[in-house]
């Protein structure tokens, strides 16, 4: 059997993960390791919606497909549309501050 079938097996993945036995230590290192990453997806994940809001705010009176190029762009890379396109050009180079809506997260 090569590597990537051995992998792939789940069954006996599963079954020698039940023979094993985990110290506290490592238990409380696995749970800090899970937590770490669900945090940090958390965060990716907030600022993904954040850059989504504010560039459907953004952009309320443009066009639909050029509303929605810029709503896929900043749920996509929701960090670097917040400092390079937003905070970069439409604040410090334009000026602008756009004017968020108070009564929909996200005004499409």
């Amino acid at each position: 059997m090569s590597d990537i079938a051995k992998t792939l097996n789940l069954r006996n993945n599963a079954k020698q993960s039940l023979d094993k036995s985990y110290t506290a230590t490592q238990q409380f290192g696995n749970f800090c390791s899970v937590a770490l990453k669900l945090g940090v997806l958390f965060i990716v994940l907030t600022l993904n919606f954040l850059g989504l809001s504010v560039a459907l705010n953004c952009n309320l009176h443009a066009a639909t497909p050029q509303k929605l190029g810029a709503a896929i762009f900043a749920f996509f890379f929701g960090f670097i549309y917040l400092l390079l396109n937003y905070y970069t050009y439409r604040v410090l180079t334009l000026k602008k501050v756009c004017k968020m809506d108070t009564t929909r997260l996200f005004p499409f």
